[in-house]
């Protein structure tokens, strides 16, 4: 199947963005920036509001477990090749250095030396070539330029998702903090109350038998 979209498909994609509208029964604010229109916002309520929330939540929970991931991911690739580099000598690096376990098989790449990149900065170049050439050629010079100018037309940028709960990372902390202390004081009642209960429950069997 090609994903690729045909100039009708094009065309009615392009009509029924257009066709979308602000919707009238909500209330818009927009915000400028140097006296130019910048930003439009909108406040929800409800079963909408309750709707993106829930999924701004769960947008929130896999951005943080995926940084978390990849960090804890880094720390134990360094540590792998660490591990890796205490097993073979120092001139080994330039070798494919391979571990099999019982497991696994680990494989580290040889240490290569990527080859110095080379740019050439040819609209400097023509531009000091220019100043070479006479004034009265100056105006051809611009006329040449601008035949071989292209401007190549690039496809509009996605645009971005940022996503920030409202309520603060601190507060968040408090909270855990106070549910955790809660926690900590009923633990604590309960085994004070089991301690007692044994206590007595060893006295009772004492008159039983």
């Amino acid at each position: 199947m090609n994903d690729a979209l045909s100039l009708r498909e094009h065309m009615l994609f392009s009509e029924a963005v257009e066709d979308r509208h602000r919707r009238t029964d909500l209330t818009y604010i927009e915000k400028k920036v140097k006296d130019q229109l910048d930003r439009v916002i909108v406040e929800l309520n409800g079963s909408e509001s309750g709707s993106l929330s829930r999924l701004a939540s769960r947008y929130v929970r896999l951005d943080q477990a995926i940084k978390v991931m990849g960090k804890k991911k880094d720390e134990l690739n360094a540590k792998i090749k660490g591990e890796v580099e205490d097993l073979f000598a120092a001139e080994d690096i330039v070798l494919t250095r391979v571990i099999d376990t019982v497991s696994f098989t680990m494989t580290v790449s040889k240490k290569s030396k990527s080859p110095d990149k080379v740019q050439v900065d040819y609209e400097s170049i023509a531009k000091e070539l220019a100043k070479l050439i006479p004034e009265d050629l100056q105006s051809k010079v611009e006329e040449i330029t601008d035949a071989y100018t292209k401007i190549i037309p690039q496809a509009d940028k996605s645009p971005a998702l940022s996503v920030k709960a409202k309520v603060t990372e601190g507060v968040v902390g408090d909270a855990i903090n106070k549910i955790t202390a809660i926690i900590g004081k009923l633990i604590k009642k309960v085994t004070a109350w089991a301690t007692k209960f044994d206590v007595r429950l060893g006295a009772l069997e004492k008159l039983v038998k």
